[in-house]
């Protein structure tokens, strides 16, 4: 009789173990896990982002199915420009029926192999969410997820408020997240689908309905001009209209300055009526309460505003008399702009290099592209110019370089083994320069603004500066007649790759907690390690380039 018994129970745990629970992957097919994730702006737009991952848990390989994703005609007409689609081997067509819209995605990658796993994210950017409920409650059409054509094995959804801008009823089924910082909601479903988007409109708790000061910027523009002393300056411009319910008391801006440093905001009339004003930023804001402003942006009321700065060091580069500047494309407000306009307005005597005049239509604060644009001194450019004597020596530098470049000419351009190499160490100081600056800038930003995209941007800054000083480095290689010093510039190469790797890594620890990917307690236990690591390759290339500048002199 026991034995029997043992024999039953070891009968029904191989039954089950072969047959799995409810979530097993189907045979012939993956599994389908989608991560819904919509993050609603204090300007009240929102960003939608839809990953959807494949898994092949079984033993054999099986085929990636095409999906289709929807969303109602109240979300078609929301959406400012075009889904961007990411993943490898997928592609997206869009189509519109009755004023909804729907993406048909399909994968190129033929079998998904045993144990492998792919995916793809489709990314958009939503505005005008913002209206009255019953003429006095703010609400917020918020979109938990699309539809699906097929059954997903598991469907994650994500919607996160802005700070204080809490619902005063979650969508059916979302349950608030403890402990974020900021209001954030979610629900889990298994064997969803095929079914409808969830799109619906929550109210906001009245206490936070003034966390919304939605906007709509008609016009932005960034324009780059050079002060007195030759260096390049930014003028931010900004129209742009209150459609929120409230008043806005400030304006929170995305400029090349970040959340601190002061800014010279000029009057947009002709004759101007307000002299220029310096302006603080404030947690990135300016403050629309105090001179030159006259009071808070009243709902339903325009305001055009221009910023003058200094472009900070990190931005740009001086070789040869030219001033090379690499900005990113993000607009200098952190919401969609109907136009956006990058350009240049030099006085006379700068003479424009690289880079045509670049419009966004529509422009989104997504963007991670880079502009690449550059000026050069002329001879006459300080004639009429009375100049302070803490700039001379920026402009002595550059008129120098362009008087030196210009005398040499033809095949002596390239300059001796000894420039090249100083050439090659200067480039190399600078994007040392801009990385310490970066990790500066990244422990005073403001945590909310450290998503990944605001890594990425960092990343290819870095990668412009790194590109110039290996193409210094190429240079000097290629100009070297002596085999030691040429072994000792490919020396160079494999410590800076090394250099390059723990940058890497280090941006990457940060990433990982900054977007929450990582606990606070296992960040600090690694952070010390990967610092000390960072700044023994930087030591040790320094080392390297004084050797090669001394050995540069005897060749």
């Amino acid at each position: 009789m026991k034995k029997s018994l043992i024999l039953a129970v070891a009968l029904l745990l191989f039954l089950f173990s072969t047959t799995g629970g409810t979530s097993a992957q189907t045979p012939g097919a993956p599994t389908i896990n989608v991560s819904s994730q919509f993050f609603v702006s204090s300007y009240g737009f929102a960003v939608m982002n839809e990953t959807v991952t494949f898994n092949n848990t079984g033993t054999t390989a099986v085929q990636i199915p095409s999906l289709q994703l929807g969303f109602p005609a109240s979300v078609a007409s929301r959406l400012v420009g075009n889904y961007t689609l990411t993943g490898t081997g997928y592609t997206v067509s869009a189509s519109t029926s009755n004023g909804s819209i729907s993406y048909a995605v399909s994968s190129s990658l033929g079998q998904l192999q045993a144990g492998a796993s792919s995916a793809f994210s489709l990314k958009a950017v939503m505005q005008n969410l913002v209206s009255l409920v019953n003429g006095s409650t703010v609400g917020v059409l918020l979109v938990g997820y699309p539809s699906v054509n097929v059954k997903v094995d598991s469907l994650k959804s994500t919607i996160q408020m802005p700070s204080l801008a809490s619902l005063a009823t979650p969508p059916a089924g979302y349950t608030p997240v403890s402990g974020s910082g900021v209001p954030v909601y979610r629900i889990s479903l298994t064997e969803f689908g095929p079914g409808p988007a969830l799109v619906t409109t929550a109210a906001l708790q009245a206490s936070g309905a003034s966390a919304l000061t939605p906007v709509h910027v008609f016009v932005a523009s960034r324009t780059i001009t050079a002060t007195g002393n030759g260096k390049p300056q930014i003028q931010d411009y900004v129209n742009l209209k209150n459609t929120g319910t409230s008043a806005i008391s400030s304006l929170k801006l995305a400029l090349l300055l970040g959340n601190t440093g002061q800014v010279t905001v000029v009057s947009n009339g002709y004759p101007p009526l307000l002299n220029p004003k310096i302006v603080g930023l404030s947690n990135g804001a300016i403050d629309l309460t105090a001179a030159p402003f006259s009071s808070s942006l009243k709902a339903g009321s325009n305001l055009t505003v221009t910023m003058v700065y200094d472009l900070p060091s990190t931005y740009f580069s001086v070789s040869g008399g030219q001033i090379s500047v690499n900005i990113p494309t993000k607009p200098p407000i952190a919401a969609p702009v109907d136009t956006y306009t990058i350009s240049m307005s030099l006085p006379t005597g700068i003479r424009s290099g690289q880079g045509q005049p670049q419009v966004f239509q529509p422009a989104l604060p997504l963007a991670q592209g880079t502009a690449s644009l550059s000026y050069s001194i002329t001879l006459g450019f300080a004639a009429d110019r009375a100049i302070p004597a803490a700039s001379v020596v920026f402009l002595i530098v550059l008129i120098g370089l362009y008087v030196s470049r210009a005398k040499t000419g033809g095949a002596e351009e390239e300059g001796t083994i000894s420039e090249q190499a100083a050439d090659m160490i200067k480039a190399f100081e600078e994007k040392t320069d801009l990385v310490n600056s970066m990790f500066d800038q990244i422990r005073a930003e403001e945590a909310s603004n450290l998503n990944k995209a605001y890594f990425d941007e960092i990343r290819q800054r870095i990668g412009t500066f790194r590109g110039r000083a290996l193409q210094r480095l190429n240079e000097a290689k290629q100009k070297s007649s002596s085999k030691p010093f040429l072994d000792l510039l490919v020396h160079i190469n494999e410590v800076e790759k090394e250099v390059d790797r723990a940058t890497k890594d280090l941006l990457n620890l940060y990433e990982q907690y900054y977007t929450k990917r990582m606990r606070q307690e296992t960040f600090e236990n690694l952070l010390p390690n990967y610092r000390k690591r960072y700044d023994a390759s930087l030591n040790h290339l320094s080392d390297q380039l004084n050797l090669a500048q001394k050995e540069a002199k005897l060749q």
